[in-house]
């Protein structure tokens, strides 16, 4: 499980829409001083989204929540989204490069950038028309996993010591 923590801003028919902070990666990386995505990320502020989980902890406007998301629902939409816009680029451009010299119309070349345009089209309709299928599967969504407690004002650690 993906898990992120976050603020809950508001709860509206067991939905919660919690803000979270929008983390880089890099900062916990071992290469970060020699690697150039980690400089880049020095220059762009750490921005908070607002997202829609469903709120199974029950949480209340104002908790600090831990929103979960299943690793599988991922890997799974990943590889919908990358995957079939790359093979519908690939498999048009060669359809479109073998139709090219099969009917002699036009160059091989321009049939697969013409090919090539229509499959990644194709791929991407595919994308939205399956993002709009899932959309009310609940694996999809992320939920609030936990209600983080709230840390206790005035005391120290000082003051557990010395009971």
């Amino acid at each position: 499980m993906i898990e992120q923590s976050g603020r809950v801003h508001a709860v509206r028919n067991g939905v919660a829409e919690v803000d979270v902070e929008r983390i880089s990666s890099c900062g916990s990386c071992q290469a970060k001083q020699a690697c150039g995505t980690a400089t880049i990320a020095r220059f762009f502020p750490q921005r908070t989204n607002r997202i829609q989980a469903i709120n199974t902890a029950r949480a209340r406007v104002g908790d600090t929540v831990i929103v979960g998301l299943d690793d599988s629902a991922l890997r799974n939409a990943s590889v919908v989204i990358y995957l079939w816009p790359l093979v519908g680029l690939i498999g048009g451009a060669l359809f479109g490069e073998w139709a090219g010299e099969v009917s002699g119309m036009v160059s091989g070349e321009l049939a697969a950038i013409i090919g090539g345009l229509s499959g990644i089209a194709t791929g991407l309709y595919g994308v939205g028309r399956y993002g709009r299928w899932r959309s009310h599967d609940r694996r999809y969504y992320p939920q609030v996993i936990r209600i983080m407690p709230a840390p206790v004002v005035g005391l120290s650690s000082q003051s557990f010591n010395q009971q």
